[in-house]
C-alpha cells in the first residue's frame, strides 16, 4: 500500500485555442436569421496545422504524467521519487511551449501587417 505522503498531486491546465470565430452574417451582407431557424456556424481564422505543435506538447505532457503517475480525480498523482524528473521534463516542455507560442504570435503579427490571417483555402 502506498502512503499518501509519498505522492504529489499534479494539476495540468492545458487548453488549446481552436482559432475559430462565429460567422457574423452582417459582415457577409446577409440578412440575420432567427436563431431557432439556423445558426451561421463558425469559420477558421488560422490554419489548424499551425496549432498542431500545441496538441503535440499537450500529448507529451499527458504521456509523461501517465508514464510516471496515475490519474486521480482529473489530475495526476506522481510518486515523490519520480517527481524531480517529471518536474524537470515539465519545465523543459514549458520552455518549448513558450517558444512555440512566441513563434506563432510573431507569425500572426507579420501576417496581420500583410492582411493574411486566413488559411490558404479561405484566400480568394
Amino acid at each position: 500500500m502506498i502512503k499518501i505522503e509519498k505522492l504529489t498531486l499534479v494539476y495540468i491546465n492545458c487548453t488549446i485555442w481552436t482559432a475559430t470565430r462565429r460567422i457574423d452574417l452582417t459582415q457577409l451582407n446577409l440578412p440575420a436569421l432567427p436563431p431557432e431557424l439556423a445558426s451561421p456556424g463558425s469559420i477558421k481564422i488560422l490554419d489548424p496545422e499551425k496549432l498542431s505543435v500545441f496538441k503535440q506538447i499537450r500529448n507529451r505532457v499527458e504521456g509523461l504524467c501517465k508514464k510516471y503517475g496515475s490519474r486521480f480525480c482529473g489530475n495526476w498523482i506522481i510518486p515523490n521519487e519520480k517527481l524531480s524528473m517529471v518536474t524537470r521534463n515539465l519545465k523543459d516542455t514549458g520552455r518549448n511551449l513558450r517558444k512555440q507560442r512566441m513563434l506563432l504570435s510573431d507569425s500572426m503579427k507579420r501576417n496581420a501587417v500583410h492582411g493574411s490571417f486566413s488559411t490558404p483555402s479561405m484566400q480568394a
